[in-house]
């Protein structure tokens, strides 16, 4: 009621009295950023400390993330994910972008995480601790599960080395992180 009331941007009766606004920003853009096709409909969760306000966490299932989704345009670097979305599928965030300090705070928010945590340097680096540290594994992996340049399911690309795989997610990710940026003005 307070979400699709008519009084809903009033702080203290509004959506802002009962959610954690900046806990549902942060869960939109890392949706957004790795273009998690899971994410807003299925793979949401949300809790609720003892008097605290609803918060949209914690976030998880990012395997048709990344570029490695066919479907809803999940393996281009471009377009937004959510418009593609029923209302029954991205039920809150319509509404909440109905208010401009909403989304006001959305653009601040990337405009933020964009020069540290989701700075397009530190998640290259990031994903080449994680390449590096994983390297031995997915050899075990690979030698178990000959899968290397075959799709599976609904993956675009399948690389035919481990080296492949992870060239096309830093270039996936890097290009993503440029068009979401050249969204914002």
């Amino acid at each position: 009621q307070a979400l699709h009331g008519p009084d809903f941007r009033n702080p203290t009766s509004g959506y802002a009295a009962f959610i954690d606004p900046d806990s549902f920003i942060d869960q939109h853009l890392i949706v957004e950023a790795t273009k998690n096709i899971d994410g807003f409909r299925f793979s949401t969760f949300y809790s609720k400390d003892r008097g605290g306000r609803i918060k949209m966490e914690p976030i998880w299932d990012w395997n048709l993330a990344f570029g490695n989704a066919s479907g809803r345009q999940g393996d281009q670097c471009e377009h937004w994910y959510w418009p593609q979305l029923d209302d029954c599928e991205y039920s809150w965030f319509r509404r909440l972008f109905d208010d401009p300090e909403f989304g006001q705070r959305y653009v601040d928010r990337w405009a933020e995480l964009h020069t540290n945590v989701l700075a397009t340097s530190n998640l290259m680096a990031r994903v080449d601790a994680w390449a590096a540290l994983l390297r031995e594994p997915a050899a075990r992996n690979f030698e178990r599960w000959p899968i290397l340049g075959q799709t599976i399911n609904t993956e675009p690309f399948a690389g035919k080395t481990y080296d492949e795989e992870i060239l096309y997610l830093k270039g996936w990710l890097s290009n993503r992180l440029a068009w979401v940026s050249a969204q914002f003005v």
